[in-house]
């Protein structure tokens, strides 16, 4: 659920994690009725007073593709739909889609954030982050011990998600003819409870707080957020 929607004041939005801009540039959003001088004035307390030109315009582009080219971000979200479906057909890897809303502790999904789990094969997502980058000249957005996280979008056409799926099954293929792994399956991870919590994250920020060995941080509060 979006911050605003669920009743939050402000929201900042990292615009260069899943649009257009530039890294580095983001967008605070503000509903409701507040005092938007007093949050200038705030804002110049943390920001530089020569903003960059280059990252102001970028957001500028961005909000416009927002909201003039919303198609294409609409024909992205299909492309991507059968890219995952595709994908999910290589034998030892699958791309979920939404049916990741049903698994406890997920509450959205992004369409265009493309999860590919690669556990079956034998490998870890860094491996094949790795194998990606080195044999295809394909770089991930993230990696974990099972998985690999691309972000696609308008930019990204056709020919570009052809390519990562016949790398993925190029290396799907060298997994199976055990040049690239011949590992055991990584185990999965712990399904840790949820703790219940006893501060609130404004609570336990400006509390007095110390540091302590690992050991000793057991049913402690952590202080960082």
């Amino acid at each position: 659920m979006p911050a605003l929607r669920a009743g939050a004041d402000y929201a900042a939005q990292g615009a260069h994690k899943v649009l257009g801009s530039f890294t580095q540039s983001a967008y605070l959003h503000c509903q409701g009725e507040h005092d938007l001088d007093a949050i200038r004035d705030a804002l110049r307390l943390v920001q530089s007073s020569s903003p960059s030109y280059l990252l102001m315009a970028s957001l500028d582009v961005a909000r416009y593709q927002c909201e003039q080219e919303e198609g294409q971000w609409e024909m992205a979200v299909r492309q991507v739909g059968q890219l995952r479906q595709r994908i999910s057909q290589i034998d030892g890897v699958s791309a979920p889609g939404e049916e990741m809303l049903q698994v406890p502790g997920v509450v959205e999904y992004d369409p265009t954030r493309l999860v590919i789990n690669v556990r079956e094969l034998g490998i870890t997502g860094f491996d094949a982050a790795d194998w990606l980058r080195r044999e295809c000249g394909i770089l991930v957005e993230m990696a974990d011990f099972q998985n690999l996280i691309l972000i696609l979008g308008p930019a990204n056409d056709i020919e570009d998600m052809e390519k990562l799926y016949q790398a993925l099954s190029s290396m799907a293929g060298a997994c199976a003819g055990g040049s690239l792994s011949d590992r055991p399956l990584l185990p999965d991870p712990l399904q840790l409870p949820i703790p219940t919590q006893v501060l609130t994250p404004r609570e336990a920020y400006f509390a007095p707080h110390t540091l302590v060995p690992w050991d000793a941080a057991l049913v402690k509060p952590g202080a960082e957020v």
